[in-house]
């Protein structure tokens, strides 16, 4: 069993938009890449400058994708522990079970 949880939409739907947003440089980087390999085909030296803008860009997109896998993780509560509200009152506590 994972010692993290992602349960709150709110939370998971700001992350899932923060990595969209990083991902828009490395997709542009790509995109640059195969329209400068596709037009200018003649010259020689931006065909490996397509290349090399490629390379960059699914780099920075798969550093990204692990950047998001791996971080922004909420730890599970601890069993037999008692969390109060952040906002709000408790009015009774119950153990399941």
């Amino acid at each position: 069993m994972s010692q993290y949880i992602l349960s709150d939409a709110g939370i998971l739907s700001q992350i899932k938009r923060l990595q969209y947003r990083q991902q828009i440089l490395p997709l542009l980087l790509i995109a640059a890449s195969f329209i400068i390999s596709a037009l200018l085909q003649s010259h020689n030296w931006l065909k490996y400058l397509g290349y090399a803008l490629t390379m960059i860009g699914v780099g920075l997109y798969i550093k990204n994708y692990l950047s998001f896998r791996y971080r922004n993780r909420i730890a599970r509560p601890l069993p037999d522990t008692i969390y109060s509200p952040i906002t709000g009152k408790s009015d009774q506590s119950q153990k399941s079970g």
